[in-house]
């Protein structure tokens, strides 16, 4: 109602989530969700061209994270979504995590571990088996921690970043 009320048109992502899916699908579920509105933009009667992500704790997170990890699309995808750009204009970001291997400390590994213990779900990932066609948790520590590294924003920042809204409070003890 806020945005709308001011003439903006807003698109609510519903994407794959916990306990099933992690993280790193969860990403790309946002960044498809972004092709989905690019290429239906005159459908919509939107600008293509200044799109815009917010999100609330994890929403902030995967807002930071589609908006920084963001690409032209895969020209030769046989998917019509998959051809278009996930780029965004801006991105607000309210209480959401942004390194889940310094978390609140130096050194401190979040990764459904201490105080994101109860979400340790999120953090279960798993790889596809090619010899048994099966997805196996990946168990190997590097592993984990790199994986963390990719899905936390702070490791993702570059010169041509869209224009970037942080939110976070002193009284917030999970993030």
């Amino acid at each position: 109602e806020p945005f709308a009320g001011r003439g903006y048109t807003v698109f609510a992502l519903v994407i794959r989530s916990r306990p099933r899916f992690t993280i790193p699908d969860m990403i790309e579920d946002v960044k498809r969700g972004i092709r989905f509105v690019r290429l239906h933009a005159k459908q919509y009667s939107i600008d293509a061209e200044r799109l815009g992500l917010y999100g609330l704790s994890a929403g902030g997170h995967l807002s930071l994270m589609a908006a920084l990890t963001a690409d032209d699309g895969d020209e030769g995808s046989a998917d019509d979504i998959e051809r278009i750009s996930s780029r965004v204009q801006a991105v607000a970001e309210f209480y959401g995590p942004t390194d889940f291997l310094n978390y609140g400390a130096v050194g401190e590994n979040a990764v459904g571990r201490g105080v994101l213990g109860d979400l340790k779900s999120a953090f279960d990932f798993c790889e596809l088996d090619l010899q048994t066609n099966c997805y196996i948790r990946i168990s190997d520590e590097a592993r984990i921690e790199s994986i963390a590294r990719d899905i936390s924003p702070i490791n993702h920042l570059h010169h041509a970043a869209p224009s970037i809204f942080i939110v976070h409070g002193d009284a917030d003890v999970r993030v």
